[in-house]
């Protein structure tokens, strides 16, 4: 077992990793020693912190660390909360997000310091020093101090899970809650309904003592996921030799992953392809998005006779929309003007078989359009949508309604924001609830629906779960809370779907 674990201060020897995926040294002015670092909101960059051993293929390698949300004048208006995303990848890489990270953990902090232990198997083989610990912030907009950053080598015998420091439960765990008595009679009374079945001979005589076998092809209630358009489409993709993959591992991977989706869901939400910036670069950056790839995915789709859910028409901080925008910031009637035409055509492109579609998202934590332009021409988006997707129901999604121990005071500020929009006559059919839940910051089930009433009943709407996920390291945890919250969300006649 290799351990290590450095509480010197080697600012002067940090390594500073670039968006473009390049190193430097640490920029003037950053806080960064071997075994910490604070990151602040907007910082170019990100420390890195290198694992100094040798890692082999299926070595379980252990990540300790303190994180802590600080408070700055630069932080004022953020939430109370801090997130991060903890990603361990070979330092060649040139972004977090791809096939060659061997491990990415969410954490989700507030102003006092935790502690944060996980663990996980690496699937490739790493030189000593080239597996690396990269931080990025993610949500919120706090800066985040880490600091006694601790690597161990367990080798290959080791358990991650019993290594993972997740003591945490939640209210209505245990299997004979009695919460769990009234969600199956819930489920019996909103979701079932009788089936009465007379057999027949063929002159219409009821037959009795006849067997008769049922098999459910299709769920009424929508079950869906996020997908990724290149993949069911098979893309064309490069592959360089120190991915691991292949063009045929590719083809086969999707395959399955085409198989599992059909198997598994009645739903899809597109996960990237139909953001601003994607849709508009997208037969600028081939290989990575395209506009025919993604029609052609929702043709796919449309024919299976999925449910098609769009995200999303305008995510309102000039980092989500395309770079150009924001040169017009001086011109709020142009900027408008621009997002009117981007909703008309997208919407336009995907009307005839978009069934749900996520006009506004987010607009509690990124609100620089809303502010620019003001609550009138923000209502005007949904009447746009409205004109071009007349048959398709419109959502406002926002996260930490019900997440991560669900926020009273952003569900307040959501609840008065839609009061708002509907005063000025903004349409909305449904209520997109974003169930992210990190760091055991779980949502007791009875919790679930008192917060699924308090706003069903403040704004007439019914309510969905338009993004899920339980990103804890303890993965008995995660089985146990995902089966427990999608019992309590399908038990509550207000809710209307439920999508991962």
């Amino acid at each position: 077992m290799t351990a290590f674990a450095d509480t010197a201060d080697h600012s002067s020897d940090a390594i500073w990793r670039m968006p473009d995926g390049t190193f430097t040294e640490a920029p003037e002015g950053a806080i960064v020693s071997a075994d910490g670092a604070r990151i602040a909101p907007g910082t170019e960059g990100t420390p890195t912190f290198p694992a100094p051993f040798v890692v082999n293929a299926r070595d379980v390698i252990s990540v300790s660390l303190n994180l802590e949300a600080i408070r700055t004048e630069a932080d004022e208006g953020a939430d109370g909360q801090g997130g991060i995303v903890l990603t361990m990848l070979p330092k060649p890489s040139r972004t977090n997000y791809n096939p060659n990270a061997e491990h990415r953990q969410i954490a989700i902090v507030g102003s006092e310091a935790e502690s944060i232990r996980y663990a996980f198997r690496a699937a490739g083989s790493h030189a000593e020093g080239e597996l690396i610990l990269v931080p990025t912030l993610s949500y919120f907009g706090r800066t985040l101090e880490l600091s006694g950053i601790t690597f161990v080598n367990h080798g290959p015998d080791a358990d991650p899970a019993e290594l993972t420091a997740s003591t945490s439960s939640y209210a209505g765990q245990e299997l004979d809650a009695a919460w769990r008595e009234k969600a199956a009679e819930k489920i019996d009374a909103h979701r079932k309904a009788d089936l009465k079945i007379v057999v027949t001979d063929r002159y219409g005589d009821p037959i009795e003592g006849v067997d008769v076998a049922i098999e459910q092809l299709r769920h009424a209630y929508p079950f869906g996921t996020a997908i990724v358009s290149s993949r069911i489409v098979d893309a064309p993709r490069e592959f360089s030799p120190e991915s691991g993959m292949t063009t045929e591992q590719w083809l086969s991977d999707n395959a399955r992953y085409r198989e599992e989706i059909l198997n598994n869901f009645n739903t899809i939400v597109t996960e990237n392809d139909l953001k601003w910036p994607q849709w508009a670069y997208s037969n600028r950056t081939p290989g990575v998005y395209s506009q025919d790839w993604t029609q052609n995915a929702f043709d796919w789709f449309h024919q299976h006779e999925m449910t098609i859910k769009g995200h999303t028409l305008v995510w309102g901080s000039w980092r989500f929309t395309p770079f150009w925008l924001r040169e017009l910031e001086e011109d709020p009637e142009a900027v408008h003007k621009a997002a009117l035409t981007h909703i008309r055509d997208i919407a336009g492109a995907t009307a005839d078989r978009a069934g749900y579609w996520d006009v506004l998202n987010e607009p509690m934590s990124h609100r620089n359009l809303i502010e620019l332009l003001g609550m009138e021409k923000v209502a005007e988006w949904f009447k746009a949508s409205r004109e071009a997707l007349p048959n398709t129901r419109l959502v406002m999604n926002e996260f930490d309604l019900v997440g991560n121990g669900g926020n009273p005071t952003r569900r307040a500020n959501f609840i008065k924001f839609y009061e708002e929009l509907n005063e000025l006559g903004a349409p909305l059919d449904v209520i997109g609830f974003q169930g992210h839940f990190w760091s055991d910051r779980f949502t007791a089930p009875v919790d679930v629906w008192a917060i699924i009433d308090e706003v069903h009943e403040a704004t007439g709407l019914p309510v969905m779960i338009s993004e899920f996920d339980s990103n804890v390291p303890n993965e008995q945890l995660q089985a146990d809370y995902t089966r427990d919250f999608l019992t309590a969300w399908f038990s509550h006649p207000a809710t209307e779907a439920f999508i991962m």
